[in-house]
């Protein structure tokens, strides 16, 4: 009976963690995301310990790619120290300089191995605004041998000094930084 209870216990405690080797949804995937985002993400660059947390959610590829920008980061650091800015300022993985303080997992559209994800965020109200800045960013999904993974973000800020565009090329131009 012990056993069973044991078993039974370690099945359910399994079954609420992320597992990479059960086949994923593409909502599972971006509601992953959000919880690495508000539980083990900084802000700036990410650390390679965070960067472990968040590889089962992406592509080989994007993994790379970030492994390169954080090289990139490192190496202007111990180049310059502390006379320089980093390479990287404010939240990578937002729109939003100050990255958001809520967010969720919006509608969902899939098509074949492709899915797109929107993400909507909400950062504030802060000392300086009443009201909360409020805007929808993009998971691009991909299926990888039954298991949706994130092979880029979009992002998708209207505002003046919003990060646009895919997150892939800004990381590609950090990796490039540092010679």
């Amino acid at each position: 009976m012990r056993a069973v209870l044991a078993g039974l216990l370690v099945f359910l405690l399994t079954g609420c963690a992320p597992n990479s080797e059960i086949p994923s949804t593409p909502r599972q995937t971006a509601e992953d995301f959000r919880a690495f985002y508000f539980r083990d993400h900084g802000r700036g660059m990410p650390s390679s310990a965070e960067l472990d947390k968040l590889a089962p959610l992406l592509t080989q590829k994007l993994q790379e790619q970030f492994k390169a920008a954080i090289e990139a980061h490192e190496c202007h650091h111990a180049k310059v120290g502390n006379s320089e800015p980093p390479i990287v300022q404010g939240d990578l993985l937002t729109s939003l300089f100050e990255g958001a303080t809520s967010g969720g997992v919006g509608p969902i559209n899939t098509k074949g191995a492709h899915a797109v994800a929107e993400m909507h965020w909400t950062y504030g109200p802060s000392q300086f605004d009443t009201q909360p800045t409020q805007w929808t960013d993009a998971l691009l999904l991909e299926r990888d041998n039954g298991l949706w993974r994130i092979a880029d973000i979009e992002h998708r800020g209207t505002w003046d000094f919003a990060q646009k565009g895919l997150l892939s090329e800004r990381l590609t131009l950090i990796a490039e930084a540092c010679h």
